[in-house]
């Protein structure tokens, strides 16, 4: 499923861009009356109302055009959650834990990563979809939406940032620089905006603690649906906190508290779903040991020293226990 709100996106844009729209809606998958009424699209419905908004248009930068206006913060209570949060930070990781319920084709990760010694917070794109000839628009209104939310929030552009397309540059690339305001590039492993992280801390002018509060309830009762329906909601959420927290990783009551229920709430809802908290925290923390192994120049002592391991022989046998192999091995991706 897609939220209604970008087809209505690109209808206004079609408009202004004095597309015969009797002519439009005569070969639509979708209707107008459809737009109106329904909350959310199916994905495949979507993708070929975008597809021939694409076509008729004649405009294959069409998701750069439309996608100026997209935000996070109009997709109902995620994006109320996501306005009033404390921090930047809390922003995109609301709009990551619930990208779900507005975005079904595209699975989205925050993350921090390490690039040329500088640290970066990062939203990585996943498509769990075949977008087909939508693939390039739809990533393009995705980069743009998190653009958009962030300079909502820091009230200016970031420049100092990154777009990684998993895709070739299109035809039209000279028009990226209009549109994105860091560098943009091409064929990348994954999808992906980054920041520098210092700036996860901001707080949005409009933090609302009661609001955020509220609209987060709201958020988990939509997850309480999903995970009954047999989507693993809460194991999902755990992991992005956890990734995005960086080393040391957060303790369990922490991460319940940051999630805005009891430890004990949290454990049952896991459960559910088949999973336990200290086999999630495991998972993410050999994750991110491998990345720091391959992607740092730290000592394997001083990794360890990160990952809270008071003594390196500890965080050596941890290590080879979980991957059958040893730190030095990853590192130098001995087999």
């Amino acid at each position: 499923m897609i939220s209604v709100y970008y087809a209505r996106l690109v209808t206004r844009e079609l408009e202004l861009l004095g597309v015969d729209l009797k002519q439009f809606w005569r070969q639509s998958p979708l209707n107008e009356e459809q737009l109106q009424r329904e909350t959310y699209l199916e994905n495949s419905e979507f993708q070929g109302f975008l597809s021939l908004a694409l076509t008729i248009s004649e405009r294959p930068e069409l998701g750069l055009l439309f996608g100026k206006y997209a935000e996070a913060f109009s997709n109902g209570f995620v994006g109320l959650a996501a306005i009033s949060a404390p921090s930047l930070q809390d922003c995109l990781q609301t709009h990551v834990s619930y990208s779900r319920m507005f975005a079904s084709s595209i699975h989205l990760e925050l993350h921090t990563k390490q690039y040329n010694g500088q640290q970066y917070l990062c939203v990585q794109a996943y498509e769990l979809e075949d977008l087909g000839d939508t693939r390039q628009t739809q990533l393009e209104v995705f980069m743009r939406t998190v653009q958009n939310s962030v300079q909502n929030i820091l009230g200016r552009p970031v420049y100092d940032g990154h777009y990684r397309f998993a895709t070739p540059p299109p035809s039209y690339i000279e028009k990226y620089r209009e549109y994105f305001d860091s560098p943009c590039y091409f064929n990348e492993s994954v999808t992906a905006f980054e920041i520098p992280a210092q700036l996860a801390l901001v707080r949005p002018t409009a933090y609302n603690p009661e609001l955020w509060q509220a609209a987060l309830e709201r958020c988990n009762q939509q997850s309480d649906k999903a995970s009954s329906l047999g989507y693993s909601e809460y194991t999902q959420r755990v992991r992005e906190i956890l990734r995005c927290s960086g080393p040391p990783l957060l303790k369990e009551t922490d991460l319940a508290k940051a999630m805005h229920m009891s430890r004990r709430t949290l454990n049952r809802k896991l459960a559910k779903e088949g999973f336990g908290f200290r086999m999630i925290q495991q998972q993410v923390q050999m994750e991110l040991v491998t990345q720091y192994l391959c992607n740092s120049a730290l000592s394997i002592d001083a990794i360890a020293s990160v990952f809270g391991y008071q003594e390196p022989s500890n965080f050596r046998r941890a290590v080879r226990r979980y991957y059958g192999k040893t730190p030095m091995q990853i590192r130098t991706g001995v087999n």
